[in-house]
């Protein structure tokens, strides 16, 4: 489950909202650059994602739980690994508009002047999304 974060610029003092984490049906990838975050629908990944599941020792959650024993018990295909199933996931992101490259690792960066120096704002919740 993903989380919007209120934060602000250690540099610029811009105030914005952070989102980390992927869903139940997505996963969220961010430019290394400028800080966009997209969503990558699971369906979008397709059959690694399978071969994912089917590498996974157990179930996520009890929500993902039907999800793996279908795949453990009819899909045939080979497993891969979490490090080639990120790669993939990566790939499908394509680049971004503004020239740099998604990824699971890339940090939140200001939308006014792309720092990674950001702190939180202490007087706004943390909302859980899925």
């Amino acid at each position: 489950m993903g989380h919007s974060t209120a934060v602000s610029c250690a540099e610029c003092g811009t105030k914005f909202m952070v989102d980390e984490g992927g869903g139940a049906s997505f996963h969220l990838v961010r430019c290394g650059d400028c800080g966009k975050a997209i969503e990558i629908p699971f369906q979008q990944v397709g059959e690694a994602r399978l071969r994912f599941i089917k590498g996974l020792e157990a179930p996520f959650s009890v929500a993902t739980s039907d999800e793996y024993r279908w795949v453990r018990e009819h899909y045939s295909g080979d497993p891969l690994s979490e490090k080639d199933y990120r790669v993939e996931v990566e790939r499908i992101a394509g680049g971004c508009e503004c020239g740099g490259a998604y990824g699971f690792d890339a940090p939140p960066r200001c939308p006014r002047c792309s720092s990674a120096e950001i702190k939180l704002d202490p007087d706004k919740l943390q909302v859980a999304y899925d």
